[in-house]
């Protein structure tokens, strides 16, 4: 695509009911889940997703939605970064 969003941003309004901003400790604490929990290794911006399910669940998420998707992506994370709690910003 020529431009960010040229393909995506006209599904995202056709499909997305809503969106939800969130922080980088809350995106590191999403990687840590997937990694120690669910045994899934994700680079940060690939649990980005995760961070904003995480923090919106169970209060914003209407009880009739059909399906909730998180897209998970990347394997790109350096586990002594990991560790000692480093950003990329």
């Amino acid at each position: 695509a020529s431009l960010p969003g040229e393909r995506t941003f006209p599904l995202i309004q056709k499909f997305c009911d809503g969106f939800e901003c969130v922080s980088e400790s809350e995106i590191q604490s999403a990687t840590r889940f997937l990694i120690e929990e669910e045994k899934l290794w994700i680079e940060p911006g690939g649990a980005v997703s995760v961070a904003g399910l995480i923090k919106t669940v169970p209060q914003q998420i209407s009880p009739e939605a059909d399906a909730l998707i998180c897209i998970l992506s990347g394997a790109n994370l350096d586990p002594k970064r990991l560790a000692a709690g480093d950003r990329d910003d």
